[in-house]
């Protein structure tokens, strides 16, 4: 078998050496970065007046030339009011290649109030009033704040003697309502007043 010197030998091993750091610098520098690809996404909000948006529903089609597993991340995070709110998608692919995107994350809400009317009401006419003033309420809640509740005839209103169907309508800031009924029946308890002639 040949031998070489113990000089030619280490400076061979010494090339080599500095051959397979330069294959090892040169795979490094080829490695190719990521390609991120992120969507406008819509979605209803929460109980919470909120929503959790995940990197993957924004993502639409990033992808590595290199094949290599993408890390996927938002920000700012969520969870996200509603309204719009423009988010950067950005991928790594652990190398050291990432990429960026932006879209937009539109939270609505769809969801209705709920609205719980009070029962039928029954009194009796107003003393000299052929009707009676007759206040109630009907609360309504909502997943986000603002809800308001209008009526067929406001509380606090003179209800003629008779039967009257109220509707409570129950609007949240996105629009969507929720409605009941109940009735207000004013009776004529008071006895007529005669005058009879002297």
């Amino acid at each position: 078998m040949f031998a070489l010197p113990p000089a030619k030998r280490v400076r061979l091993l010494s090339l080599l050496g500095a051959f397979l750091g330069l294959t090892a610098v040169g795979a490094t520098a080829q490695n190719q970065p990521p390609t991120a690809v992120a969507k406008d996404v819509t979605v209803d909000a929460s109980a919470n007046c909120d929503a959790i948006v995940t990197p993957a529903d924004v993502d639409d089609g990033s992808s590595d030339p290199d094949g290599d597993p993408l890390t996927l991340s938002l920000a700012p995070v969520g969870p996200y009011p509603l309204g719009e709110t423009e988010v950067t998608l950005t991928v790594e692919d652990g190398n050291g290649g990432s990429d960026t995107d932006t879209a937009i994350i539109t939270v609505e809400d769809n969801t209705p109030p709920t609205i719980v009317c009070p029962a039928d009401i029954t009194v009796g006419n107003d003393v000299g009033e052929c009707g009676a003033v007759v206040t109630f309420e009907a609360p309504a809640t909502d997943n986000c704040p603002g809800v308001t509740v209008a009526y067929s005839t406001d509380p606090g209103t003179l209800f003629p003697v008779g039967t009257t169907t109220v509707t409570a309508t129950a609007t949240d800031v996105g629009g969507n309502t929720a409605s009941c009924e109940f009735t207000v029946t004013v009776n004529d308890t008071e006895p007529p007043v005669i005058t009879c002639p002297e």
